[in-house]
């Protein structure tokens, strides 16, 4: 009897992320999170990066997005940004440091294209920042649509799918994207 309460208890500490997502999108109930995944920041109470910014690399608008946002802000905020082609080593493989990247900082900025629906990659980051905000309150996945919403009708990604028809983004070219965009996160 205790031999398969032990066993139940350490399945459940063990996939407890994978039954808070499921619970989380079939009841939309938020289960307490242990942050277990997170340990070593969260101990220390600071993040590495303020942000990461998930792009395909291949679209320029986030190096123009980063120094508008550099130019809007306060000379006392210190902006530390994690871009993959800068903080990402060499030697390690690319799916720790996307784990890495995420787990280290307090946003995830997605710069949604065509482009970045395409790439395995790129879903790759979306989905595992995806399952961070649903296990972290503090936690912000913030989704800039880059190109116009009718451009992604034959998206084939549910996740990126559920977002968009959620509204849950912000849009390039809104009057008001700077000042959602602030707001949401704080610098």
């Amino acid at each position: 009897m205790i031999a398969s309460i032990v066993v139940i208890g350490l399945t459940v500490w063990k996939c407890y992320p994978q039954i808070q997502l499921k619970v989380f999108l079939k009841c939309g109930i938020r289960l307490p999170d242990c942050k277990r995944n997170n340990h070593k920041f969260i101990a220390k109470g600071i993040l590495e990066y303020d942000a990461f910014l998930c792009s395909t690399g291949i679209d320029n608008d986030v190096d123009q997005f980063v120094e508008e946002w550099k130019a809007r802000l306060n000379p006392d905020d210190n902006l530390s940004l994690c871009l993959h082609y800068i903080d990402f080593l060499p030697g390690n493989t690319i799916s720790d440091s996307i784990d890495n990247a995420i787990s280290s900082s307090r946003n995830v900025i997605v710069f949604l294209t065509r482009k970045f629906c395409e790439s395995d990659w790129c879903r790759y980051e979306f989905e595992q920042a995806h399952h961070k905000a649903v296990r972290d309150d503090s936690f912000k996945l913030i989704i800039i649509l880059v190109e116009a919403k009718s451009e992604f009708h034959n998206v084939r990604h549910s996740l990126i799918r559920k977002y968009l028809a959620n509204g849950r983004f912000l849009r390039i070219g809104d009057l008001r994207f700077w000042d959602k965009f602030q707001a949401l996160v704080g610098k």
